[in-house]
């Protein structure tokens, strides 16, 4: 304001002439401003309306949302400078979506410390686990080892994110592991223990515990429990690829249709067909991250099967899913085997299959059956209960004792499990 009162000063010191002569300048200005913008106006709007139609306003968005995004910027200098490390051009070589924030990178909750880093496709565990070291250096670096983070993949809607949260570095010293929200793979109220006296849902994280056995005999509720397993894996493994074998063929239990599901002697084929794609990866030939279940129902029933009819196929299978089991985790592959009873010889690698379920407690009373599945459970520790209580181990954990969650929604669980065997087919 100053300096127009300043310009206005002198102006008005000047002859009248000199006056008019601005004046004059000022109107022909004004005027040819005017004209130019009458024209060329059109031709803007044109372009921006253009624009919005052929990107369904999403540039018009994004534009905002980057203002937005850029008015927030964190009160901590921490929290600060670790966002502008994230959003520095070559910081990390991830697929980041840079469509909706700056470099794809959010701030949701500015108090706790907490990044979402948007992606436009999953990214393999190896990059993973490359951006999680780059990430708890700088971290680290910037607060002068005081500070660590969690690095993790998230459902952040409506994008996949990396979720980079922070974490003091004492806190991380005593947990020495990532809390159950941090894991990708997690599949969420598999059964329910007692926790003094109180039932608490019990998740399995898929990643660690990638190879599981489900053991019960006849009317225990296994293909009950196998159907519930199945509608989790395809609500919360949402890029999961599955495979189904139904040896007994119970179409009324298992009623999906695709070409990821097989019944009766028809398993075989299918089972090859996993155990090629098992070898395509090993191979590198395939480059898919998303996980691959082999799920099969009756495991006993068809290798005693193959047994009486061809014992040649029958050591063939048996080595094949001792590779698959030995070498499938990091490859994806996650393995679930479930029977009404199995011997040691029907689970070649028996202490690489990591998630061990009895669905009868009863079941447990055989010493056969307590050895096979649960070696250091004695027989005065089993408490028998009946239909919906059994026991679970996870590897590194003690044997405990579950009941099972009741489906509530039947047709529901239908539609998810076809959901999940027609992903890929």
């Amino acid at each position: 304001m100053k300096q127009i009162k300043q310009i206005l000063e002198k102006i008005t010191s000047l002859k009248w002439y000199f006056q008019l002569l601005i004046a004059l300048a000022i109107i022909v200005s004004v005027f040819s401003f005017y004209k130019l913008l009458s024209w060329i106006l059109p031709f803007i709007l044109s372009g921006l309306l253009l624009i919005g139609v052929f990107t369904e306003g999403e540039a018009f968005s994004m534009m905002w949302n980057s203002y937005k995004q850029s008015k927030r910027v964190p009160a901590n200098p921490l929290y600060a400078n670790i966002y502008h490390w994230l959003t520095e051009t070559g910081v990390n070589e991830l697929p980041i979506a840079t469509l909706q924030f700056t470099q794809g990178v959010e701030f949701p909750d500015i108090t706790q410390g907490i990044f979402y880093i948007h992606l436009e496709k999953a990214v393999s565990g190896q990059e993973l686990a490359d951006f999680e070291i780059k990430a708890r250096q700088t971290v680290k670096m910037m607060s002068n080892g005081s500070v660590d983070c969690v690095v993790s993949v998230a459902k952040h809607d409506p994008f996949l994110a990396i979720k980079v949260r922070l974490i003091s570095a004492n806190e991380m010293l005593n947990q020495n592991q990532h809390t159950e929200e941090d894991f990708l793979n997690v599949i969420h109220n598999v059964f329910e223990v007692n926790n003094r006296g109180q039932p608490t849902p019990v998740s399995i994280d898929i990643d660690r515990h990638y190879a599981l056995v489900v053991a019960g005999p006849s009317g225990s509720g296994k293909s009950t429990f196998l159907r519930r397993i199945i509608g989790l894996i395809s609500f919360y493994d949402t890029d999961a690829e599955a495979y189904f074998m139904d040896f007994k063929a119970d179409e009324e239990m298992f009623p999906m249709t695709s070409d990821h599901v097989a019944r009766g002697f028809n398993c075989l084929e299918l089972f090859e067909t996993v155990y090629k794609r098992f070898e395509a990866r090993l191979d590198k030939q395939e480059q898919n991250s998303h996980n691959l279940y082999l799920i099969f129902d009756e495991w006993q029933a068809f290798l005693a099967y193959l047994e009486q009819t061809d014992k040649k196929k029958h050591k063939d299978i048996l080595s094949k899913m001792l590779m698959m089991n030995s070498m499938g985790r990091s490859l994806g592959l996650r393995i679930i085997l479930s029977s009404q009873r199995f011997l040691m010889v029907d689970l070649p690698g028996r202490y690489n299959f990591n998630c061990i379920i009895s669905l009868s407690t009863s079941f447990l009373m055989s010493t056969n059956n307590r050895q096979l599945l649960f070696p250091d459970m004695e027989k005065d520790e089993v408490v028998v209960k009946p239909r919906g209580y059994g026991y679970f181990q996870l590897e590194g954990e003690p044997v405990k004792m579950f009941r099972t969650i009741q489906v509530r929604d039947e047709e529901r669980l239908n539609q998810r499990m076809q959901e999940l065997f027609s992903r890929y087919s």
